[in-house]
């Protein structure tokens, strides 16, 4: 009778040992398929812009300064459009980093912040940019650029023209 209750705590303590094995080989899985992404820039399905696809034309206020922005304005010079959504963790990493002067590149870009609009001024309050926080209240700029997932980021030629597309750390290096 005694043997009985140590088979059962052994038992049990087996099944959570089991339990949490399952659990690691899940997210280790899981993280292996967020490393799947776009090559090179070059989208996995046809729903993405397309490398060498024109950039479509939009026209968004910029969340700090009030002023209108117009993609067609920034024709002649090249840059990247990162789109982020508030609330979005991956988001928040990326902007602390964008925010930070010492990784930030120089390289031109514009953020487009994908929610309600006072979502996106707390978003912007939180860091402090040197480059445009564009609202995209509807999400009609993300539709047209066919962002699906936030963070995106589409890099663009002075053209005008899709250079790259996907994740930050696809893009990187």
């Amino acid at each position: 009778m005694d043997s009985m209750p140590t088979f059962y705590w052994f038992s049990y303590g087996a099944l959570w040992l089991l339990v949490l094995l399952h659990t690691l080989v899940l997210l280790e899985v899981v993280r292996r398929l967020a490393r799947v992404g776009p090559s090179q820039g070059e989208p996995m399905n046809d729903d993405l812009l397309r490398t060498g696809t024109a950039a479509p034309a939009f026209t968004s206020q910029d969340i700090r300064s009030g002023e209108q922005i117009t993609s067609t304005s920034l024709i002649g010079q090249a840059m990247s459009l990162v789109f982020v959504g508030p609330r979005c963790s991956g988001c928040t990493a990326l902007a602390r980093d964008l925010s930070d002067p010492v990784k930030r590149t120089r390289e031109p870009l514009a953020m487009i912040c994908i929610g309600a609009e006072s979502d996106c001024a707390e978003f912007s309050g939180r860091y402090s940019f040197d480059f445009p926080l564009l609202l995209d209240e509807s999400g009609q700029i993300a539709q047209e650029y066919k962002v699906h997932t936030t963070p995106t980021v589409i890099q663009i030629d002075d053209n005008w023209n899709v250079v790259r597309y996907g994740t930050p750390q696809h893009l990187a290096g």
